[in-house]
């Protein structure tokens, strides 16, 4: 009788392992962390050497009170290049060249409505003018699209007896960034009003993937000898 009477409680009493019951509670959704929304450009503090463009070996850098290398106050990224080519044929007639380069600079953010950039800012490094180098005339820059960041820089060079040392034209590439800071395009463009001899002698510095251009060190004498690229990580704040 004993056994009889159990079988009521057992089955009144029955339990199931992993019940609803004894589940973890489901994940609120407002525990998730929000979606990115925005990114307001920025640079790591760790710069790296990617080589120069120009091919020279001349000057030395420019004089005072001239900055000694180009780049943009705290919270901007370089967003496009200019270059101060000469009127004249340079260094003994064989041809135009860049007597200073300059950088423009501004504070970038990307949101779901497009990039919007601040006021651009210029900083640029000449030199001293000399040999046919002046007169000279700025051109007009290649600026990146809103929200593009420079990622590379090329150049052409011309031949003065054993110097490479006509800095000619600039051309440079341009990594459009979304919302998370990530490359969603790039663009090749050149420098306008630039003067090219046949392409010849080119020289590139490209940074790595999910880095941007930051400073550049001129070289220079008379003109623009050649610049030393460096590049950082790029950042999402």
């Amino acid at each position: 009788m004993r056994c009889a009477l159990l079988l009521p409680c057992l089955a009144a009493c029955s339990f199931r392992v992993g019940s609803a019951s004894d589940a973890a509670p489901p994940r609120d959704a407002a525990d998730a962390p929000p979606p990115i929304t925005r990114c307001t450009v920025g640079v790591g503090a760790t710069e790296v050497s990617k080589g120069q463009v120009g091919l020279s070996t001349g000057g030395s850098g420019p004089p005072p009170p001239m900055p000694t290398d180009l780049h943009c106050d705290a919270g901007e990224v370089i967003v496009g290049i200019a270059t101060d080519m000469s009127v004249g044929l340079a260094n003994g007639g064989q041809g135009r060249s860049a007597r200073g380069i300059r950088i423009e600079c501004a504070t970038l953010m990307v949101d779901a409505s497009g990039a919007h950039e601040g006021i651009v800012a210029n900083h640029d490094v000449d030199g001293n003018g000399g040999t046919n180098w002046a007169p000279s005339a700025w051109t007009l820059p290649a600026q990146c699209t809103p929200g593009g960041v420079v990622t590379m820089l090329e150049t052409h060079g011309g031949a003065t007896g054993n110097m490479m040392n006509l800095f000619m034209d600039t051309s440079l590439v341009c990594s459009t960034l979304g919302v998370q800071g990530t490359v969603i395009g790039t663009a090749t463009m050149a420098v306008p009003d630039g003067a090219t001899l046949s392409g010849m002698n080119a020289s590139t510095a490209t940074c790595d993937a999910g880095s941007q251009i930051v400073r550049l060190v001129p070289k220079v004498g008379a003109g623009l000898d050649s610049v030393e690229v460096f590049c950082a990580p790029t950042i999402c704040k």
